[in-house]
């Protein structure tokens, strides 16, 4: 039997007790890292910021779908914004599909777009679409990078409209270019059409003798599909614009006309631009009531769009219209007419700019906390993962020393069966003075120096042990608590002397050892019988045989049985309780 064995329970016993603590612990931690703490706006927030806080975990598919919904309903403009500058924002998370990263270079564009024709924010708009244009020509986005290009050319061209600047036209015309040309490669032919405008409309306002410089561009739309809308509107207005340039009004008007018969209605812009080139046309003819009259018909769509800036130009054209008819006050009423709407309209833009700058900052904080809402969700994902893996592993050494202490109760109860056996069998286990592991006495002849000058025949020491082992026979003799050498040699009548020697050549051990090997097998029938004992403690079966120390007790028990006294009481206790129910 194996003394150490209750050590090693114990100690299996106790990291059990701190490995399901710390897993418990551990398990806590992972539920609160996979839940995190999900930002709440305050009562006060507005309706975009709480927006916001509804859209941002969900997926970007979801979130474009239900933008697109507001950008197509009136006055959910705000909130359409908000929406695409959530996906917008995402381009920089560390996990995200091709397909997503698109989109979000997609929603850049179209933010951009806000920002500038709907907040006036040119400087944030410029940043948003040259950020887009960057994007998607590194990534190959084409079809976004069509319409980046697109819409930074809408900036500019709006630039070049406020400042007269041909810089910002230039650079229009540069962008506008490049959206052409992506288009035309990718085959999206309505791009090539809305670039190929656009482009005309712009030399036309800021630099038409430049006009010619297009003419590769309006060559390709030779080989765009005939199906294409508004192909035939786009290349009869080069027509148109060119001529009248050249002083062919004639055939400029004609142009005109074609351009009128590519109308079908479904566009109020072509329509607009239609009425304003035949106007621009008929004045340089000299025909002045038919020039008014296709004027007012552009001046009737403007007024129903609310649009200041173009109706600024309408009066800017009847104040050179009444100037070529001679009617000089009408003309300079017109023209003052054009000036305050100008300068009314640059100060509704500065306003509108100003105005914008408390939404935007909102969504610039939202920006920071989302992005702060995804390193947080990164760490907690990290640290569930880790938390997981710990759990795991402790999970597995849970499980082994589980199995391990399922062993060792096993080796114990073992124990015990032989602990039973030497009872019932009157045998001794002596607690040997230099072996840690006793075993049945082994009788082994012995000449300790000690006892050199005291010599005992072989017959007088049977005698003597005889008379021990009768002695040792009662319980209340060696259970007493002052028990000694002199008290043993008394009862048995011999001396101190030749009693240790005997003890010492026969049994292998000193007389503590001895007595104390006695006491423990005591304390093991007192144990195993309940009873008057069952209510005691270890320290009251140890002091009930004669031992004053519970330690004392426990290392001789432990080195006896390979069992610790709680463990070999635990056992009894279950053996006592299985024989009652059975």
């Amino acid at each position: 039997m194996k003394p150490q064995a209750h050590s090693r329970t114990q100690s299996i016993t106790n990291g059990l007790r701190q490995l399901i603590v710390t897993l418990l612990v551990l398990l806590l931690c992972s539920h609160e890292a996979a839940q995190g703490k999900a930002y709440t706006p305050s009562p006060g927030e507005d309706y975009q910021i709480n927006l916001f806080q509804r859209w941002h975990k969900r997926p970007s598919d979801e979130i474009f779908r239900q933008a697109d919904i507001y950008n197509r309903t009136e006055g959910k403009g705000d909130s359409a914004f908000v929406l695409f500058n959530i996906i917008a924002n995402r381009y920089d998370a560390v996990k995200q599909s091709d397909h997503d990263r698109q989109l979000s270079v997609k929603c850049m564009a179209i933010v951009g777009n806000y920002l500038c024709f709907d907040y006036y924010n040119y400087q944030e708009a410029s940043r948003y679409l040259s950020r887009a244009v960057q994007l998607s020509e590194m990534h190959h986005y084409d079809s976004v990078a069509d319409l980046a290009n697109l819409s930074l050319a809408g900036l500019y061209s709006s630039l070049a409209d406020m400042t007269g600047q041909a810089m910002f036209a230039d650079t229009a015309v540069a962008k506008l270019r490049k959206a052409f040309n992506i288009a035309y490669r990718i085959q999206d032919w309505q791009g090539v059409v809305y670039a190929a405008y656009d482009m005309i409309t712009t030399f036309k306002f800021h630099g038409a003798e430049r006009l010619q410089t297009l003419r590769g561009e309006i060559d390709s739309l030779n080989h765009v599909p005939d199906s294409t809308p508004y192909l035939a509107y786009t290349r009869h207005f080069y027509d148109a614009v060119t001529h009248m340039n050249e002083g062919n009004y004639e055939q400029a008007l004609a142009d005109v006309q074609q351009m009128s018969n590519d109308l079908n209605g479904d566009n109020v812009a072509l329509d607009m631009n239609y009425y304003s080139q035949k106007a621009e046309v008929l004045l340089k003819m000299g025909r002045y009531s038919e020039a008014l009259a296709s004027e007012t018909l552009f001046e009737q769509f403007i007024l129903k769009r609310d649009d200041k800036y173009l109706l600024a130009e309408v009066y800017e054209f009847k104040s050179r219209l009444y100037q070529a008819m001679g009617d000089t006050q009408r003309s300079n009423d017109y023209l003052l007419q054009c000036m305050k709407l100008k300068e009314e309209q640059l100060n509704t833009y500065q306003l509108s700019s100003i105005a914008s700058l408390p939404f935007i900052e909102k969504i610039d904080q939202d920006k920071a906390r989302m992005t702060e809402l995804e390193r947080q969700r990164r760490l907690q994902r990290t640290a569930t993962i880790v938390i997981s893996v710990f759990a795991a592993i402790l999970l597995l050494l849970l499980a082994a020393l589980l199995r391990l202490y399922r062993r060792l109760r096993h080796e114990h109860e073992l124990l015990y069966q032989k602990m039973q056996t030497m009872l019932k069998s009157d045998e001794i286990i002596y607690l040997h003075d230099t072996d840690d592991d006793p075993s049945p006495l082994v009788q082994q002849p012995t000449d300790h120096p000690k006892y050199q000058n005291n010599i005992i025949d072989e017959s007088r020491k049977d005698e003597i042990e005889i008379k021990i082992k009768q002695a040792m026979q009662d319980p209340s003799l060696f259970c007493a608590l002052d028990f000694s050498v002199k008290e043993l040699a008394k009862h048995v009548d011999e001396s101190e002397r030749d009693v240790s020697q005997v003890i010492n050549d026969r049994y292998h051990c000193n007389f503590n050892n001895f007595i104390a090997s006695y006491r423990i097998r005591e304390a093991c029938r007192r144990i195993d019988e309940g009873g008057q004992y069952e209510q005691l403690s270890v320290e009251g079966i140890a002091n009930s045989v004669g031992i004053k120390s519970r330690s004392n007790f426990s290392v001789i028990f432990r080195r006896l049985t390979g069992l610790a006294p709680s463990e070999y009481m635990r056992i009894a206790r279950k053996r006592r309780f299985e024989a009652l129910n059975n």
